[in-house]
This record gives structure tokens, C-alpha cells and sequence, in this order.
């Protein structure tokens, strides 16, 4: 059972969800195929009497398929198979772990401030489910077209993921920015900036920066669409997609103070002892010397070694 004819865009995850059982207990595979009968992705359910719901998501790490497939294969056993309410549709931005902006995928622009002020002029829809703003004019500065959301908190010293689609008709530089919300006092000062060029290609764009400033819990994410470069441009229009602002996960150090920048916290001298004897009474088991910490280095200084590999030693211990 195919259906074809489906649009699958490269990088993009999707999610397929159908009802189905069976006369008895049986497996089947869902897959989803390009138009070239090349597989995409494929898992197997174990379906039974029972009708149950089942789902999974799939990544498009192939070039974008308008004529992709989705595939049930129900080859291998006789027994009868019923499947119901069969969807597939693309996780949203919204469904990203994390996502600290609101409607990113433009479901209406519930959650967006958007305007053309001074000398540029433009009109803004949601179509589609994405955010469009149709440019008569530029104006002489980069804000005189904008896009934006307020209230994006911030962390000092935490990673962010930036990352969006979008595309214009025609080719041009706009820029992306989260900076201090300055409505009140005209403080703009930014914390992220990136110039990004666009075609009509319709492309994902990501980027990670660091919040190197104090921690603001208001911020503003801002698209720039005026004039970003000294030039004017026929009128247009630009596309903008799947919006997404998210921490990036660090993880956490299995070493402490691995630099010595903090002497020797965290860290353990073991020299060994009369266990490590080659007899008793022997005296060999134990190396001699000292360890410091100079210029944020540890130096150890050996006089003598045990008999054992791992004396003299320093270690971590949880």
C-alpha cells in the first residue's frame, strides 16, 4: 500500500502516526521511499488483534523529495491487516525541546511584532503557515522592515542555538539579531548578530552564539528586512520558517579542574604503602616524592618509584 506524491524537504523531521491491527498477530514494515524506489527510512510494528496507535519520526537526511512515498509492506504472512487514520505531517518548531520562541512556525503571527517605519513600506501575512513580508520599499536603514519577539530570556555564559528557514525573490542580505530590548531608553546593545544572504531557495540557516553579556530575561529576536546594505531592491517578497531559539545542551565535565586553574581541588596523591610490599617489612611498595601546582600546571616531582605501576599515582575519585 503506497502513496506517493509527497514533499519531503532535506533536514526536516517528520512525524507518521496510524491506527492498525491484525487477525492475528503479525509484523509489518512502514517505509518511506523516494520516487526512485531508493529507502529513506523504515521501521517494523508488531501489530495484533488489538487496534493501537503507531507512530514514529524520521529525519530527512537526503535531498529534498517532492515525490517521496510512504510505504506499508505487508508482504511475508497472509494474515489480514487494517490500518485507519494514517498521518503524516512535519514537527513543527513549537514540538523543538526547548524552543524559547513562541509561534515559530507562523500559525497565524500570534506572538510577533512586525512593522515598516520611516521611509519603508511592506505589508505581512502568515501564508501557508510561514511569515511573509511583501517589500515595496527598504527604507534607508536595516530596522526601517522588521520582524520580531520580545521577552526571550537569556542566560550569561549559556550556548544558544539560532536557527530558521527562509528565502527571498530576490537575492539580498538581511540581518538576524537577539539584542536588549531599548523601546524604553534607546539601549539596543546586541547579543548575537549575523548577516544572511538570501535566494530563492528556500534554505535552513543555524547558527550557536554564547550570551557573553549579563542575563536578560526580555530580550528581542529581530529580523531585519530594510535597507541592510546600502541599495535598494525592487519590490519583493521574503519567506521566513520554522523559527527556533533553544539552549544548547553542554555536558557535564567528568573531570573537575582539569586545567589546575584551582591548584589541586578535586585531585588525589597516592604513593602507596606497606601493602604493596614485595614482602613484608620490604619497604618497596612505597614511591617517594611531591606534587605542586605551578602556573597552572601539576608538576610531579619522582625521587623514587614503587614496584607497583600505579605508584606513585593521582586520580579523581566520585
Amino acid at each position: 500500500m503506497v502513496q506517493p506524491g509527497i514533499n519531503i524537504e532535506n533536514g526536516k523531521t517528520y512525524k507518521v502516526s496510524f491506527e492498525a491491527s491484525a487477525a492475528n498477530t503479525r509484523t509489518i514494515e512502514v517505509e518511506i521511499a523516494s520516487n526512485l524506489h531508493n529507502s529513506i527510512f523504515a521501521t517494523t510494528f508488531e501489530v495484533s488483534k488489538e487496534s493501537k496507535i503507531y507512530e514514529f519520526e524520521f529525519t530527512m537526511d537526503k535531498d529534498s523529495d517532492k515525490n517521496g512515498e510512504l510505504r506499508f509492506n505487508l508482504g511475508g504472512s497472509n494474515v489480514n491487516v487494517y490500518i485507519d487514520n494514517v498521518v503524516m505531517k512535519k514537527v513543527s518548531s513549537d514540538e523543538v525541546e526547548g524552543n524559547l520562541i513562541l509561534n515559530g512556525v507562523f500559525n497565524g503571527l500570534a506572538g510577533w511584532g512586525y512593522g515598516a517605519y520611516e521611509l519603508g513600506s511592506a505589508d505581512f501575512e502568515s501564508h501557508d503557515e510561514q511569515f511573509r513580508a511583501i517589500i515595496s520599499s527598504v527604507g534607508n536603514e536595516g530596522w526601517n522592515v522588521q520582524l520580531y519577539q520580545d521577552n526571550v530570556p537569556l542566560e550569561e555564559g549559556q550556548t544558544y542555538e539560532v536557527s530558521f528557514d527562509a528565502k527571498s525573490t530576490v537575492d539580498r542580505k538581511v540581518i538576524v539579531q537577539l539584542q536588549r530590548n531599548g523601546t524604553s531608553d534607546n539601549n539596543w546593545i546586541s547579543y548575537f548578530y549575523q548577516e544572511v544572504e538570501l535566494t530563492n531557495e528556500l534554505k535552513t540557516f543555524k547558527y550557536e552564539f554564547t550570551m557573553s553579556k549579563p542575563t536578560d530575561s526580555a530580550s528581542r529576536f529581530n529580523f531585519a528586512l530594510g535597507n541592510t546594505e546600502n541599495k535598494t531592491y525592487a519590490p519583493h517578497e521574503i519567506i521566513i520558517d520554522n523559527v527556533v531559539v533553544r539552549k544548547v545542551a553542554t555536558p557535564s565535565a567528568l573531570i573537575l579542574n582539569g586545567t589546575f586553574d584551582n591548584g589541586t581541588e578535586h585531585w588525589l596523591q597516592y604513593w602507596g604503602g606497606e601493602w604493596e610490599d614485595s614482602s613484608p617489612g620490604a619497604g618497596d611498595g612505597t614511591a617517594e616524592g611531591s606534587w605542586e601546582v605551578t602556573d597552572g600546571e601539576l608538576k610531579i616531582s619522582i625521587t623514587k618509584v614503587g614496584i607497583k605501576d600505579y605508584t606513585p599515582q593521582i586520580k579523581q575519585e566520585t
